[in-house]
């Protein structure tokens, strides 16, 4: 094993490691779900032992050296249970695959540093991954050289030597630059993720803002089962605000916020669309239902924001609502359900009402 052999085997791995982060960022954007996002990120590191294991310093007939444990330690460490046996029972086909005198051991390399990757992510990893976590990282990947000892004597000492240390300084070197790259691609995926929901989220409740109520109604406006829009407005808001000053208005909003999300079902939607105003779609009902729904959310909220330390508070809402049982733009509903709320409000507010209007299609 000479000292070229040595140099080409670091580029070569530098290239698989480029690559395997430029792909593994690609995938954790494509919002495809946890499950098969670390699915298809296994299948990568896996194919990168895999190559690693076609590129690699021959040392004898069927006695090689190459850095597939990194590649599956990294799996262990970064892509969860699913994608990190994916990718060891690729490299473990392919050692098989390969055969000879050090096939055993070459299986024993990876289940070693499979798991050590294992207990890194348990043990050791935070939410950012720092140079000393990775260099670790790369030391309990090396852990997986001991396998070697199921070798024969001569193979054995052929490999406990320059080789053994070779691969030792490679999976600390390759720890931090992979674990590095994949680290940033996690944060980079993160942050992006973070800014997209806040700009389709409303600052202050954590509710859908107008724009995302938009984009996710289609599908529930487009179907031709029942639905319902709840204009839902909170009685002289104003006047509390002047009263009891801004943080309390602020907390009120939050408190019916938070009534809102528990009064819903998963599929339904919840929208905050300025100032004191909400929108509830409700997905797949009838109307007797919608208006039930309407009934106790108007309820709950007058409950919700009793407050001991303000005895004089009361908070009542109006809600408009339509119903409609084919399909509908949410312009239309929304128009529909604020005369809805108009009427309310002229009813002496603390009410609901529903539009007997219909719509016509969409």
């Amino acid at each position: 094993m000479t000292s070229a052999e040595l140099f080409h085997s670091f580029l070569n791995s530098l290239g698989i490691m480029s690559l395997l982060g430029l792909g593994y960022g690609i995938l954790i954007r494509r919002g495809l779900g946890p499950r098969i996002t670390c699915a298809l990120a296994g299948c990568l590191f896996g194919f990168g032992a895999v190559f690693s294991m076609w590129q690699p310093i021959m040392m004898a007939d069927g006695l090689f050296v190459d850095l597939r444990t990194l590649f599956v330690g990294s799996a262990g460490a970064f892509l969860g249970p699913i994608g990190a046996c994916i990718a060891a029972l690729l490299a473990i086909g392919a050692r098989v695959m390969k055969g000879g005198v050090g096939m055993y051991a070459g299986i024993g390399t990876i289940l070693i540093a499979w798991a050590m990757g294992f207990l890194w992510a348990r043990v050791v990893r935070t939410d950012r991954a720092d140079l000393p976590r990775l260099l670790l990282l790369g030391v309990m990947i090396s852990a997986s050289l001991s396998a070697w000892f199921l070798l024969p004597g001569p193979a054995r000492n052929a490999l406990l030597s320059e080789p053994a240390v070779f691969v030792a300084a490679f999976n600390a070197i390759g720890a931090v630059i992979f674990g590095a790259v994949i680290d940033r691609e996690r944060q980079l995926s993160k942050r992006e993720t973070r800014l997209f929901n806040e700009a389709g989220t409303d600052a202050l409740t954590g509710l859908l803002n107008r724009r995302s109520l938009q984009d996710r109604f289609i599908p529930i406006g487009e179907a031709s089962s029942g639905k319902a829009l709840l204009v839902i407005d909170l009685d002289h808001f104003k006047a509390i605000n002047d009263s009891f000053g801004h943080a309390v208005g602020d907390e009120i909003l939050r408190m019916v916020a938070q009534v809102l999300r528990r009064t819903v079902r998963s599929g339904d939607l919840v929208a905050r669309m300025g100032g004191e105003e909400f929108v509830v779609v409700l997905a797949d009902t009838s109307r007797e239902a919608a208006r039930s729904a309407a009934d106790r959310i108007r309820a709950e909220i007058e409950a919700a924001c009793l407050s001991a330390d303000l005895p004089e508070l009361t908070v009542t809402t109006s809600v408009g609502g339509f119903w409609a049982d084919g399909r509908i733009s949410l312009d239309t509903g929304l128009r529909l359900a604020d005369a809805a709320l108009y009427e309310a409000k002229a009813m002496g507010r603390n009410t609901v009402k529903f539009s007997q209007k219909q719509a016509l299609a969409a």
